[in-house]
C-alpha cells in the first residue's frame, strides 16, 4: 500500500506470507476495522464477490499499519456498472477501487482516463480516485504475474481464460520476451477474439500436443 494514496494494486497472496485465517482466531486476535468519519474507503467491484478475498488482504494489512482506511466488496450486476461508477466519483473519501471480474474491460470505457498498459489492453483492475473525482484506470495483471514467474525470456507460455486479465498477462509475457504464448479457454470464439490483438507467429491456439513443450503454464 502507499502510504500516501491509493497506490495499491489487486492483492496476490505469496506463499511465504500467508494471510491469516481471522474466523479462526480467538475474539480477542480477530481483525477490527474501526470506520470513522475520517476513513479512507476502498472497494473491489465484482459480480458475484463471494469469491473475493481482497477485503481480508487489504484489512489486515491496513490495521496492521495502523492506517485509517477500510476495504469493501461491492456486488454489482454488469447492468448496474455505469450508475455504480458514476456514483464513485461523488464519493469523498473514496480512495480508490478494484475491478474483477466480470467488469474489468467494461469499467475501463467508463473511465476518465487510462494509463499504459491499461490503454492498449482496454481493461482495469485498479482505480485512483483523484479527490476532485477524476477515475484513473491501470492494469497490473500482467506485471504482477511476470513478476511472479520470473524470467520469461525464450519461453513457451500457456495461458488460460481469454478474459481482461489473460490479455494483460499475454500482453506482459510477449513484452517480457516470451518466445510465444498458447491460449487455452472453454470459448473457442473468445479465445480466437483474444489472438486478433496478439502477432499471429507468437501467440496462438492450445492444442494438447503441445503441451509437453511448454515452460510456463
Amino acid at each position: 500500500a502507499d502510504r500516501a494514496g491509493f497506490g495499491f494494486s489487486y492483492p496476490g497472496i505469496s506463499r511465504r506470507d500467508p494471510v491469516p485465517d481471522r474466523g479462526k482466531d480467538p475474539p480477542e486476535k480477530r481483525l477490527s476495522v474501526k470506520i470513522t468519519g475520517t476513513t479512507r474507503i476502498f472497494t473491489i467491484i465484482a459480480h458475484p464477490c463471494v469469491h473475493v478475498v481482497a477485503p481480508a488482504v487489504f484489512n489486515h494489512l491496513f490495521e496492521a499499519m495502523s492506517m485509517d482506511m477500510a476495504y469493501i466488496a461491492h456486488d454489482t450486476p454488469p447492468e448496474a456498472l455505469p450508475a455504480t461508477i458514476e456514483a464513485y466519483r461523488s464519493w469523498n473519501n473514496l480512495g480508490g477501487f478494484n475491478v474483477t471480474i466480470p467488469h474489468k474491460e467494461s469499467a475501463a470505457v467508463l473511465l476518465d482516463e487510462l494509463l499504459p498498459p491499461a490503454a492498449d489492453l482496454g481493461a482495469v483492475n485498479t482505480v485512483v480516485r483523484s479527490p476532485g473525482g477524476v477515475l484513473t484506470g491501470y492494469n497490473t495483471d500482467g506485471a504482477g504475474a511476470v513478476q511472479a514467474i520470473g524470467d520469461v525470456r525464450g519461453a513457451r507460455c500457456l495461458v488460460i481464460g481469454a478474459g481482461g486479465a489473460a490479455r494483460a498477462v499475454i500482453h506482459a509475457l510477449l513484452q517480457a520476451g516470451a518466445r510465444c504464448v498458447a491460449i487455452l479457454n472453454r470459448t473457442l470464439e473468445r479465445a480466437r477474439a483474444l489472438l486478433e490483438h496478439f502477432p499471429e507467429d507468437r501467440a496462438g491456439l492450445f492444442h494438447p500436443d503441445m503441451l509437453p513443450e511448454m515452460d510456463v503454464v
